[in-house]
């Protein structure tokens, strides 16, 4: 495989008319969660280091945990696009648009 290769891939991600999830699917969700709460030796090696891991689209449930049960943590993480959910986790959806309700992280 050539060095290219991969750029050539990401480039196509960013171009395609894929859609992109507010809430993402399960295993998505699924994987960022347990590297959020059951990080390996390894990655907490890399956080040492200064490793930052971006979160997207996780609950707002999620986000409120992980920031109380992994502040020593606090500085490795980033949360975009979290879900705003009901009283029983459940992602809000916006009456007008029907789309998945997400905080504003203000960036422009």
């Amino acid at each position: 495989m050539n060095k290219i290769t991969p750029w050539v891939a990401i480039s196509l991600m960013t171009l395609s008319p894929a859609p992109v999830y507010a809430d993402p699917p399960g295993e998505a969700r699924d994987w960022q969660l347990h590297r959020l709460f059951q990080p390996s030796a390894e990655q907490q090696a890399a956080e040492r280091g200064g490793r930052v891991t971006i979160y997207d689209g996780l609950h707002d449930v999620d986000v409120e945990r992980a920031l109380d049960s992994e502040f020593r943590r606090v500085q490795s993480m980033m949360f975009v696009r979290t879900v705003v959910t009901d009283g029983k986790g459940v992602p809000q959806r916006d009456e007008s648009s029907g789309e998945v309700v997400v905080e504003d992280d203000d960036c422009d």
